[in-house]
């Protein structure tokens, strides 16, 4: 079950940082909260595209913990 009290997101770019994939996720578990990086190829993708990424997981992980009992399938996207 996932129970979060808040929900932050910051853009940081990282010092340097680079990945053969075109967009990873890595999570990790803190104390009291739970952290994701997120590394994507500026070739390939906006800033722009990558926060509203971001916000739509966010959105998507503050469903979930206000209705933990719908099905991951019943939610959809807000933004279009």
């Amino acid at each position: 079950m996932l129970t979060f009290e808040t929900l932050e997101q910051s853009l940081e770019p990282p010092g340097v940082s680079l990945t053969t994939f075109d967009l990873v996720f890595t999570w990790r578990e803190r104390a009291s909260s739970l952290e994701l990086t997120c590394l994507y190829k500026t070739a390939l993708f906006q800033e722009t595209t990558i926060v509203r990424l971001l916000d739509t997981l966010q959105t998507l992980l503050e469903s979930l913990c206000t209705e933990p009992e719908r099905q991951l399938v019943t939610f959809r996207s807000h933004t279009g």
